[in-house]
């Protein structure tokens, strides 16, 4: 068989296909954590006029540099499950949807489908690490002006000590519904936008084409998920009853009072930054990705 004809049939595996999620993820969500912090602050922020350039000279100023990588252990391990789990159960399922129906019968709609799906049964198994990464971005915000949580285990025993498990997963519904919407989006346009460059031979495959795609992949996004991620946002880290936090009683709870507080607009806020990252993200996550998958089908065809 030639070296042709064994790329043309070859097949990655889940755990490949997991590696290189979970791996490009997690240089992602290093590259791009500044500004998912300045995204969550800006979202949990009493007022609405705060800018995204304010509040960085703001952070900078009483917090210092490390208050823009707050999270960042929560988050990267956020990523080995969720990242790796929901690209990888998305991109073994196009495979065997290929091998099916043919690549080239691969619609949108599957594509949306197996992004719902995947987003939702990952989002679900790495919710605690995603509760735990927004109470540690939003840390300084609580009235006693001192830290809840002096690390990633203490975080996490003080959560379970005070709330339970229910402090875990009380934001599950709106992290299901905003990952799901943010998966489909991201996955699906990104897959859809690829394979229609790539047919009508407008670009080859290759770094061009993965940043273009991706780009546009996160630019959609953004326009779609924003609501979804200032409510997750919200109800992961509770409202502020006399200097305490106190987790919302539920999600409907939540919307109104961002809605009472900021109005519709509140549901945008954080936008600049929120588009800044996941432009960002996206790009960083599916370059790697690709690169990771390229150099293993090019070791398995020799």
């Amino acid at each position: 068989m030639s070296i042709n004809q064994k790329q043309k049939d070859f097949k990655f595996s889940i755990w490949e296909l997991m590696l290189a999620g979970g791996v490009g993820a997690n240089i992602a969500e290093l590259i791009t954590i500044p500004l998912d912090t300045i995204k969550v602050r800006l979202q949990l922020a009493k007022g609405t006029n705060l800018s995204m350039v304010d509040c960085a000279k703001d952070m900078l100023k009483k917090e210092g540099v490390s208050s823009f990588y707050k999270g960042l252990s929560a988050g990267l391990l956020r990523q080995i499950f969720f990242g790796s789990l929901r690209i990888g159960f998305f991109d073994i399922s196009m495979q065997r949807l290929a091998d099916k129906k043919g690549i080239e019968n691969i619609n949108l709609l599957d594509r949306i489908t197996w992004g719902i799906i995947s987003g939702a049964v990952a989002i679900s198994i790495a919710n605690p690490f995603d509760t735990v990464k927004v109470r540690f971005q939003n840390d300084a915000r609580n009235a006693t002006g001192i830290p809840r949580y002096r690390g990633l285990f203490h975080a996490m025993n003080t959560i379970f000590k005070e709330e339970g498990l229910r402090g875990f997963y009380q934001s599950l519904v709106p992290n299901i519904l905003r990952n799901s919407i943010f998966n489909a989006v991201e996955l699906g346009s990104y897959s859809q936008v690829k394979a229609y460059l790539i047919k009508n031979d407008i670009m080859k495959d290759g770094f061009p084409l993965h940043f273009a795609a991706s780009a546009f992949a996160g630019s959609l996004t953004v326009a779609l998920g924003s609501p979804f991620d200032v409510i997750k946002a919200a109800v992961q880290d509770g409202k502020n009853i006399d200097g305490k936090k106190i987790p919302y009683s539920s999600v409907i709870e939540a919307i109104t009072d961002i809605y009472k507080r900021k109005g519709a607009k509140g549901f945008y806020v954080g936008l600049n930054a929120n588009f800044q990252r996941l432009v960002s993200w996206n790009i960083s996550m599916f370059v790697v990705r690709e690169q990771i998958l390229s150099k293993i089908k090019s070791s398995k065809a020799h």
